[in-house]
């Protein structure tokens, strides 16, 4: 196959998008839209401009030069009179492309490679610099003292395992604070970090570790359930492990109610994975996790909408994590059900959908070819079945009620769109599914063009739009897949200018102010590595990641991609140069 190096990719895994209905918001913000799509279509614009991706850069598939980006982003947040967020994510994001481009053990598939000697040197080196300014060691224990701003804090959970891979008192405390301040339902990322500073400080003598290791087990022993899960995990990231596995026994070995026991397995599931674990004991935990999501599929009552936020749907999730990390291809089956029942779908909603694919992505190489190619086949058909609706809808416009279930169905299209990016190449069996459908770019063209219905005059030209508008994540998906397919086997991405749709999509969600249209296509012309395009960030996006998603579909056409101070920079990568003629060519 030609060209099988994959793009740097930026952010995936586990950021909740908001949903955009409104991305053309008014005049100004179409006509950038329009203008940069004009110009990226004319000739010296041609699509697909070759220039280079990054290398594979191991298991996802993530892009090569990674060590350039996180070497720039850690001197960026050091050099800044005062330490931000937005810079401390940056660094993250270049820190997770650097571990994939070294090839590090994915944390997705084992979780537990996060606390291993390599990951550990790996954070030291990336971060270590960090922890050794007392400023900056005190910006870390802010973010890890603080309370979440949702279910989970990715940024502050971040923070906290580096203040835990070497702890002092200090951070110690202000891990204590984090847990004490995020709710019991969302506690137990934090509660590993506490766990393990405090199993650390306590070898090394320090009587308030003990104190926090006593906290750990009053909140083992009683409470609700999540809580208590949290606190077994860590305790057993304290070196507790007999006393985490004396608190679970009693629920496994008795009658307890499995929707009941379900939500403290999942906190505190990665003590279960442990392989000197009693394997009767596993046994019950994945028995009770089954028992709970076969309970709540054959539930016959109407599914509420609070039963989706908690209850029903909080315990139906719980499960589905649980099975993640601990079951095999019967959960793997079972899982799949709750992907493909309408009752299962709607007791997830958009969160507990986005959680279920990263479940079933995680397990797709270890399980049995038939299960993977059940995934494959119903995320590829929710494609394909989409893009056909569109494509037919001037001949057969909606029916009020295909409408609402057309627009209900968004959250089903972002997984499938996601599922099939991200095992483009890390899955050859999709890759190659995805090769045998030659109508597959056409369709996604359909999914890309979905925008509001409108008609208006813009330079003398009547501009129609579809009848439907997507999702916006849907449409930056569906690029990125695009570039991918264009990348991989040559093909026309059906009239679409990738380059100039993603440029256009980027420029709006950091509300950049116009390029320089020429400066723009001498660059995209020249095909020089070394010569940089920059977009400014005006305002930082409402999601970044859009932002991060518009990124990665420019650089699926082959192209570095850096957020650095503020600037989005674009670059073409000499390292792996497109390997054929290009459309167009010819005529330059």
């Amino acid at each position: 196959m030609r060209g099988t190096a994959a793009a740097a990719r930026f952010g995936r895994d586990g950021s909740v998008p908001a949903m955009h209905t409104n991305l053309i918001r008014s005049a100004a913000r179409r006509a950038l839209l329009l203008l940069s799509i004009a110009v990226g279509s004319a000739p010296a614009l041609a699509q697909g401009e070759p220039g280079s991706r990054g290398g594979r850069g191991g298991r996802g598939g993530r892009g090569a030069r990674a060590t350039s980006d996180a070497a720039t982003a850690r001197e960026a947040l050091l050099a800044a009179p005062t330490p931000t967020e937005a810079l401390f994510s940056d660094l993250l994001f270049a820190v997770l492309s650097e571990a994939t481009q070294r090839k590090l053990p994915s944390t997705m598939e084992n979780p537990d490679a996060n606390y291993s000697p390599e990951y550990v040197a790996f954070r030291a080196e990336m971060y270590g610099a960090l922890r050794e300014r007392p400023d900056l060691r005190a910006f870390l224990r802010g973010l890890a003292g603080r309370a979440p701003s949702g279910a989970f804090d990715f940024i502050g959970v971040t923070a906290a395992m580096i203040l835990a891979d070497a702890p002092d008192g200090d951070d110690l405390e202000a891990l204590l604070a984090g847990y004490a301040a995020t709710p019991p339902d969302s506690r137990a990322g934090i509660a590993r970090q506490l766990g393990r500073a405090a199993g650390t400080l306590r070898a090394a003598g320090v009587a308030r570790a003990e104190e926090v290791m006593a906290q750990l087990r009053r909140d083992a022993a009683e409470g609700r359930a999540t809580q208590r899960g949290a606190a077994i995990e860590g305790l057993y990231r304290g070196g507790a492990v007999d006393e985490a596995l004396g608190a679970i026994k009693p629920l496994l070995m008795g009658d307890s109610d499995p929707l009941e026991t379900v939500p403290l397995l999942s906190a505190c599931a990665r003590l279960l994975r442990r392989t000197d674990l009693d394997p009767f004991l596993r046994a019950r935990a994945v028995a009770a996790a089954g028992a709970a999501i076969e309970q709540l599929l054959d539930g016959t009552e109407p599914v509420q909408a609070t039963q989706v936020i908690s209850g029903q749907g909080r315990t139906l999730r719980a499960a589905i994590s649980f099975l993640q990390e601990v079951g095999g291809d019967a959960e793997f089956a079972l899982m799949m059900r709750c992907l493909l029942e309408p009752r299962g779908q709607r007791l997830l909603g958009m969160d507990g959908l986005q959680n279920l694919r990263f479940a079933l992505q995680s397990k797709r190489a270890t399980v049995a070819p038939e299960l993977g190619q059940q995934l494959d086949g119903h995320y590829l058909e929710l494609v394909l079945a989409a893009g056909n609706r569109l494509f037919s809808l001037e001949e057969e416009p909606f029916e009020p009620d295909e409408q609402r279930s057309w627009y209900e169905a968004r959250d089903l299209r972002y997984n499938a769109l996601s599922y099939l990016c991200d095992q483009f190449f890390r899955t050859p069996a999709v890759k190659e599914r995805i090769g045998k459908e030659p109508d597959l770019s056409v369709l996604l063209a359909t999914l890309v063009r979905s925008k509001r219905d409108v008609r208006e005059e813009e330079g003398g030209a009547d501009a129609r739009w579809l009848a439907v508008e997507e999702k916006l994540e849907n449409r930056v998906l569906s690029l990125q897949l695009l570039g991918l397919i264009e990348r991989e086997w040559n093909r026309d991405p059906a009239g679409l200018d990738l380059f100039a749709e993603a440029h256009a999509l980027l420029c709006i969600e950091v509300q950049a102010p116009l390029p320089d249209f020429a400066e723009l296509a001498a660059f995209r012309a020249a095909r020089a590595p070394g010569l940089v395009f920059e977009v400014a960030i005006v305002r930082p996006p409402s999601d970044a990641w859009v932002q991060r998603a518009c990124c990665q579909a420019i650089a699926n056409l082959g192209y570095v991609v850096n957020t650095v101070n503020g600037r989005i920079r674009i670059e073409a990568d000499g390292e792996n140069p497109w390997p054929w003629p290009r459309a167009g060519d010819a005529q330059r």
